[in-house]
């Protein structure tokens, strides 16, 4: 089974030991990738501020990053887990396993999505804007962003604790 494992930046170098991970998208803020932890992988690191609107000397998400990940996670080859990794793994990791997922497999359904989401993480709050950004780019016409404000804020959390979500082969596109 295809496993995407979403963890904080305090739990990246155990998560990557422990998890035999093949492939790793870091999310972090401008300059600040962990790119140390990345040797042997292949990895994508995106850097932008944790911001769902534009707020003066921060970079909020781009269409440009969401398209890279999304690039990135298609090429996935699936012969190990994905990790996906932000300083806090509340926001921006979350939302990037929610793309993650609506974009590997054949007939979305954002709704479980969403609830597989909130079933794996009571702190998972993703990104707005990576989340409307990534449903405009796989044309999910607003479901993803409706089906993720549904589940509403996660609680309040310190930082997140990792877990792993279960891609559905059944739905996973044949040729990539």
């Amino acid at each position: 089974m295809s496993t995407v494992l979403v963890c904080p930046l305090d739990h990246l170098a155990e998560t990557l030991q422990t998890s035999g991970a093949t492939d790793l998208v870091t999310f972090a803020s401008p300059g600040n990738s962990p790119t140390d932890l990345a040797a042997g992988l292949r990895h994508l690191a995106l850097e932008f501020n944790d911001i769902a609107a534009p707020r003066d000397g921060y970079l909020e998400p781009h269409k440009e990053h969401i398209d890279a990940l999304l690039d990135f996670v298609r090429a996935w080859d699936r012969s190990g887990p994905l990790v996906l990794n932000c300083w806090m793994g509340i926001s921006r990791s979350t939302a990037a396993a929610a793309l993650t997922l609506a974009a590997l497999e054949r007939q979305p359904d954002c709704i479980s999505i969403a609830q597989r989401l909130r079933l794996s993480s009571l702190s998972a709050t993703p990104n707005p804007l990576m989340i409307a950004l990534g449903d405009e780019a796989l044309q999910l016409g607003g479901r993803l962003s409706q089906a993720v404000s549904a589940i509403g804020r996660g609680a309040e959390a310190f930082t997140g604790t990792p877990f792993e979500l279960a891609l559905d082969i059944a739905k996973r596109p044949q040729n990539g």
